[in-house]
């Protein structure tokens, strides 16, 4: 769910030279990151779709498919309204709390996953199989980044790192996985907002734009 602030930083800086987006995240930093967070939507609406919105469904099948043999269940295909560029995949693991988010870019080589849990305390814990953004950690949001790593590698260290907490996630279903996401969203949009985004961070993401072409924009 962190995808929504890195698509429009990367939608500002994606189509410069590296030499000029650093120069003008250097410069402008501070008015790029006003920017960014100024047309962040602070809420995002879920529309179920089919595999026929996907340009590699089978890509997202076969992801999906891995994580159905660790418990996950499916919980559907989803176009985002106010991103109609990203197509969502869906499965939840009720019995331990587990989202799985199976992203598609239109600019993506390739599909991307990430896997969360959230706690009664609002914290949250995720991974995902791209590299770090360049963007701060939000308060109570410890986001593993594991590049290229498989599911079941990013499970593994998902509920290696949930067996270090005493709090058990809240329950995620099928039937609330898409809540579950919009809440998700409009929760982090809130706390990037408030937060906002420094120069260094624009500086640092600048140089991460050719991501979005690998599938692994953060």
């Amino acid at each position: 769910m962190h995808v929504p602030v890195m698509v429009w930083l990367l939608a500002v800086l994606l189509l410069l030279p590296l030499v000029l987006r650093l120069a003008l995240a250097f410069v402008y930093g501070r008015g790029i990151g006003r920017k960014v967070l100024a047309e962040q939507k602070p809420a995002v609406h879920l529309a179920p779709a089919s595999e026929a919105a996907a340009q590699r469904p089978d890509a997202i099948e076969s992801l999906a498919r891995r994580l159905q043999v660790e418990g996950f269940a499916d919980a559907g295909w989803f176009t985002i309204t106010e991103m109609p560029e990203i197509v969502l995949r869906m499965l939840a693991h009720e019995p331990e709390g587990w989202l799985a988010i199976l992203y598609e870019h239109r600019r993506a080589k390739e599909p991307w996953v990430e896997i969360n849990a959230r706690f009664p305390d609002g914290s949250r814990l995720a991974f995902s199989d791209r590299p770090t953004t360049g963007l701060a950690s939000l308060p109570g949001v410890e986001h593993h980044h594991m590049a290229g790593a498989s599911p079941e590698a990013m499970l593994r260290a998902a509920r290696a790192a949930r067996g270090t907490r005493d709090m058990t996630p809240l329950t995620v279903s099928v039937s609330t996985a898409a809540r579950v996401f919009e809440e998700g969203y409009a929760q982090l949009a809130a706390l990037r907002g408030q937060q906002g985004i420094s120069r260094g961070e624009v500086v640092a993401v600048s140089v991460r734009p050719s991501q979005v072409g690998r599938g692994k924009a953060g």
